[in-house]
């Protein structure tokens, strides 16, 4: 049976400037089905040219019902280094070796 992948949700670091404080990115929307080796367009505002992007695996297993707190089931957490950037948006691949899931 093929999982769907979903990208629920990109969490964008931005390296802070020397000098200069840097504005939090806004998300209005991310490609989604993206399966793994495949490139995410993320749209919105505040990308900053030495932004990074974390992504990570949600673990396997029954959904348990809502959550108390706001932190994922992640797996672990991989950086990824955009393949291009502007102010308002940006893109990156998927790690090829992930398999095909749910994704934070």
């Amino acid at each position: 049976m093929k999982h769907t992948l979903l990208i629920t949700l990109a969490t964008l670091l931005v390296a802070p400037l020397a000098g200069r404080s840097a504005a939090v990115p806004q998300i209005i929307s991310a490609s989604d089905p993206v399966r793994p080796d495949e490139a995410v367009l993320v749209i919105g505002e505040g990308f900053d040219p030495a932004c990074s992007i974390e992504l990570g695996p949600l673990a396997d297993g029954p959904a348990t019902g809502p959550q108390t707190n706001a932190s994922p089931a992640v797996q672990h957490w991989e950086t990824i280094q955009p393949l291009q950037t502007n102010g308002r948006a940006l893109k990156f691949v998927v790690p090829k070796a992930w398999p095909q899931g749910a994704w934070v």
